[in-house]
């Protein structure tokens, strides 16, 4: 008879927002999953949040508050141009 190979996994147990909201609390709103299924239920929803708080860390130029003298490449080069030119 040969020998048989085993090895020991440990499966962690995560708890799922169905809905993605963390303090709906629900049993009915609430799975159990193990730690890769949770990841992968949770892949979407983790790209659309990523994605908008990179967003809002980055807001797009406000070009019509811009002041006049900033000019493209802002007011450090234009500082730097005047203290250059004299």
């Amino acid at each position: 008879m040969e020998p048989i190979n085993r090895r020991q996994v440990l499966i962690v147990l995560t708890v799922a927002h169905l809905n993605h909201v963390a303090g709906d609390d629900r049993d009915e709103n609430l799975l159990a999953l193990c730690q890769w299924c949770h990841l992968n239920y949770d892949k979407l929803h983790h790209k659309e949040t990523r994605s908008a708080r990179k967003d809002a860390a980055r807001p797009l130029l406000d070009v019509a508050n811009v002041p006049a003298n900033v000019g493209a490449f802002g007011a450090k080069f234009d500082a730097l141009a005047h203290t250059r030119s004299r």
